[in-house]
């Protein structure tokens, strides 16, 4: 009884300790999920209606490409890869869950029926609950949300390019084990990842697939996790709040983010680009209200609109 008053203490005191920060406004989206960048800008995904968006006014609309493709289908994490110039993204319920990419090269005039047998290739079909995903150099890794069997999948881009769409393989799997495998950074030899229903951030050894725990939050909906610097940022969209920790995992401080008017803005997806932390606005995240949406298919999520951001130094540093 006194460890759990004790942890009860710890979990109020880290919460009321939380400074308050301001973020800018940057674009009128909404249930915002997935958030990549290019330099020419921010390229975003709708988690409702399955639209893709580019440099705030670019409109990729995929029933365009895929004949198949209906507004319910989801969109999740996306993720640029710069060797290739393809976008990959998830989504998972377009074909059982799969991973597909896109030729960034011609994203000013996407939805050109010229395009149509070149623009978008399906690459992994019947994947199940796929969420977030994020590439290096030569690897994708992607993370699948299943409540109670989630794991992470690993794919050499190479391959993906130059196979035929195909389902997931025995060996495609890096680790399991890991409930609502959710947000993805690759950190040199390591790989985070964030488990939202566990509360915990782990780290997964590339090399030898050993996994240990980084971070451990007393509470929350933590989504995402980025690099800036040598800190972490980790979202949380149940409480609207970001955690900062150092190269261990070691909580440095606790931010609060609002809007500049004072409204309170729930940080999901996380991105850096060009000295700025960005973050989706994607919804007041409740675990019943999640479930009960993924099981029934009846949507009770409290969806946000917006894209926010602020400058990494004064996230960080102020």
């Amino acid at each position: 009884m006194k460890t759990l008053k004790l942890l009860i203490t710890l979990s109020v005191m880290l919460i009321s300790n939380a400074q308050e920060k301001s973020v800018r406004f940057e674009e009128n989206s909404y249930a915002t999920e997935g958030l990549t960048s290019m330099e020419e800008g921010i390229i975003t995904s709708n988690m409702v209606n399955g639209v893709i968006t580019a440099f705030k006014n670019n409109v990729i609309l995929l029933e365009t490409f895929l004949d198949d493709w209906e507004p319910e289908h989801k969109i999740m994490g996306m993720n640029y890869h710069e060797r290739s110039q393809r976008v990959f993204f998830v989504s998972p319920n377009y074909m059982n869950g799969s991973i597909l990419s896109f030729d960034a090269r011609h994203i000013h005039r996407m939805n050109s029926i010229m395009f149509k047998d070149r623009f978008i290739k399906v690459h992994i079909i019947d994947a199940g609950t796929l969420n977030d995903l994020k590439s290096n150099t030569t690897h994708l890794y992607v993370s699948n949300s299943s409540p109670f069997d989630g794991k992470v999948l690993g794919f050499e881009i190479e391959e993906l390019l130059e196979q035929q769409s195909r389902e997931v393989l025995p060996e495609d799997v890096l680790i399991s084990e890991i409930d609502f495998a959710n947000g993805l950074y690759i950190d040199n030899e390591n790989l985070l990842v964030v488990s939202t229903l566990e509360k915990v951030v782990y780290k997964i050894n590339l090399e030898n697939k050993s996994k240990e725990v980084f971070l451990t939050l007393e509470n929350g909906w933590p989504d995402d996790i980025i690099r800036v610097n040598s800190s972490y940022v980790i979202s949380d969209n149940e409480n609207g709040r970001l955690y900062i920790t150092d190269h261990s995992g070691k909580r440095l401080r606790t931010v609060k983010i609002t809007t500049e008017s004072g409204l309170r803005v729930t940080p999901a997806n996380l991105i850096y680009h060009k000295g700025r932390v960005y973050m989706s606005n994607l919804w007041k995240a409740n675990t019943v209200n999640v479930l009960y949406s993924d099981i029934t298919g009846n949507d009770i999520n409290d969806y946000r609109h917006g894209i926010y951001s602020i400058k990494a130094h004064d996230l960080l540093y102020k």
